[in-house]
């Protein structure tokens, strides 16, 4: 099994880009950072 380590600014990235996805539409902002790390996941498998 693989080990994926995120980096600070990864997460941050990824927050932003959530942040920017939320201004127009708050639930698909969650909806694509919770599959973000969903497919991570899958990666380690």
């Amino acid at each position: 099994m693989a080990s994926i380590n995120w980096t600070t600014q990864a997460l941050t990235d990824l927050e932003a880009i959530g942040d920017f996805i939320a201004r127009d539409a708050p639930s698909f902002a969650e909806v694509f950072v919770d599959r973000v790390f969903q497919a991570v996941e899958r990666l380690e498998t």
